[in-house]
């Protein structure tokens, strides 16, 4: 019972992960896309900075929405393998960019309204993977699978458990 308990637990603590990563995602889109790198126009303009709120808030519900399917099966596999690395949860948010690119590429079909070529879309969304596998990683990654015990015991739901 403690299992399952620590199990529902570390389902509440993935899916706030993958919240605050995809924030983090969003954030770094919306830097490197809506302000081309400038925090200083948040100063000087209260237009950009109604409209970079906007794009942050559009950004993040479409990254999250499109990301979900791809990075829960992603958190599932370094879940049940104990894959606890900052190497492998950084290329893990690569990869889920990456599946999205691929799959989804009217996401960076954004010809003529923004002033940047395909190459800087996939880079920014290449980096913005990164940054949210980074953000996963510092908050619920490093602990993946440490609900299930140590490496060396018996499985959590075993059927034909003899106490």
């Amino acid at each position: 019972m403690l299992t399952l308990t620590r199990g529902l637990i570390r389902i509440l603590a993935l899916l706030l992960s993958f919240a605050f990563s995809t924030l983090a995602a969003a954030v770094f889109v919306t830097f490197s896309l809506f302000l081309g790198g400038d925090a200083s126009w948040l100063e000087d303009d209260l237009g950009v900075m109604v409209g970079s709120t906007a794009f942050l808030t559009v950004s993040w519900f479409t990254i999250s929405q499109i990301t979900f399917i791809p990075a829960m099966v992603i958190l599932v596999l370094t879940e049940f393998t104990r894959a606890a690395s900052l190497t492998l949860n950084v290329l893990a948010g690569g990869l889920c960019a990456l599946i999205v690119l691929v799959l989804y590429p009217m996401a960076t079909g954004l010809e003529g309204e923004i002033p940047y070529g395909d190459r800087e879309i996939w880079l920014t969304g290449l980096a913005a993977g990164f940054v949210g596998g980074f953000t996963h990683w510092i908050l619920a990654g490093r602990n993946a699978g440490r609900w299930m015990g140590m490496a060396g015991e018996k499985a959590p739901f075993a059927v034909n458990d003899p106490r």
